[in-house]
């Protein structure tokens, strides 16, 4: 699968899950959907990590992005967290202060990471804590898929039992299966980008979020 494919998957999964806040009955299955999401859009932000030719004008684009989309996401979620572009960028900014410090000093990169971590849960970013640590991993265990995947497993079982409490055993078990199943698109990513239209994954966030926050309030 190329990066292409990839974001296609996790855009359509996002707007499922995304789609059932203004369905009445809210079905719980679109969230199962929408848990493929957010672990392939960090997997593709490790890549456009790795083939970004400049750092600060790939992170300001998420950023103006960011803001762009926080006026929807908040009148549409009716909730104080800032939406999850926020936590790819302190992402990315984990990323770079690993390969900066880590051959310097790991105690130094460990301490600016987990205060990263600890500044995305006082500032409510979606996925938090979590977030950056799935990102971290799929950049450092990038070249290993083995361990990338034992480690993203263990992350997320821990983050969803945190977070679930296991809510009923059988929602529990599909939310965390189906997070798991978004490793397969990205272990089958085959390293190409595919067709070139990278403006429209970064329009669909604050778009679709406003075509929903319309139909919500018809």
């Amino acid at each position: 699968m190329n990066s292409f494919i990839l974001k296609f998957i996790a855009i359509c999964s996002m707007f499922i899950d995304h789609l059932r806040y203004i369905i009445p009955t809210q079905p719980f299955a679109m969230a199962y959907i929408g848990r493929l999401a957010f672990p392939i859009f960090s997997f593709q932000i490790v890549q456009g990590y790795l083939h970004t030719r400049n750092l600060k004008k790939y992170i300001l684009r998420i950023f103006i992005i960011a803001i762009i989309s926080q006026i929807p996401y908040y009148f549409y979620f009716h909730n104080n967290t800032l939406n999850v572009l926020f936590t790819l960028i302190l992402g990315l900014i984990c990323i770079n202060t690993y390969e900066r410090f880590i051959k310097k000093s790991k105690f130094l990169t460990i301490t600016i990471i987990l205060l990263i971590m600890l500044l995305s849960n006082f500032f409510n970013c979606d996925y938090s804590y979590y977030g950056i640590s799935i990102i971290l991993l799929f950049y450092i265990f990038r070249n290993n898929k083995i361990i990338m995947s034992i480690s993203f497993l263990i992350i997320s079982a821990i983050y969803y039992i945190i977070k679930y409490n296991f809510l009923e055993t059988t929602q529990f078990i599909l939310l965390y299966c189906f997070c798991a199943l978004s490793l397969i698109p990205c272990l089958l990513y085959n390293g190409k980008q595919g067709p070139k239209i990278k403006y429209l994954f970064y329009l669909f966030y604050p778009v679709h979020i406003s075509i929903l926050l319309f139909f919500a309030h018809l």
